[in-house]
């Protein structure tokens, strides 16, 4: 894997195991939940992707081969979605990594890292009343 860093496009915030992150170039907002959650906080906190495998068999039911491969495929599908940038891109600060040991201390339940993208921010916000106004603006309504 390469180097690379959190997007200055990309604002995230993590609350529990699910990370909400919203490129704000592209509108496009993702959700990474469970293992794609720990490894994408190991990654905004300025962290070596290459070492994503042995957090992931560390924390998770999960074989070293297997975490290699899926971290890899996490990574990259990052980088295509625009949310990491490769070197001689402009990266953000870098953030504090949240603790990623169990409750328990044992390993979990592995699901392989996912990048969910929804893009239906242009439809929730077609529905916002205040896009519907006339010259005079909010909070004048558009008749008819």
């Amino acid at each position: 894997m390469t180097v690379v860093s959190v997007s200055p496009w990309v604002t995230d915030e993590r609350i529990d195991d699910v990370v909400m992150a919203i490129h704000l170039e592209t509108g496009a907002y993702y959700v990474l939940d469970g293992s794609a959650a720990d490894c994408w906080t190991h990654l905004a906190s300025g962290a070596d992707p290459d070492a994503l495998p042995d957090l992931l068999a560390a924390r998770y039911d999960v074989d070293p081969a297997t975490a290699r491969v899926d971290a890899a495929a996490f990574v990259a599908g990052l980088v295509d979605e625009g949310l990491l940038v490769t070197p001689g891109g402009s990266g953000a600060p870098t953030r504090g990594d949240a603790s990623l040991v169990g409750p328990d201390g044992g390993a979990r339940a592995y699901s392989p890292p996912v990048v969910q993208r929804y893009d239906d921010l242009d439809d929730l916000l077609a529905i916002d009343p205040i896009h519907e106004v006339d010259e005079a603006g909010w909070p004048v309504a558009r008749p008819g």
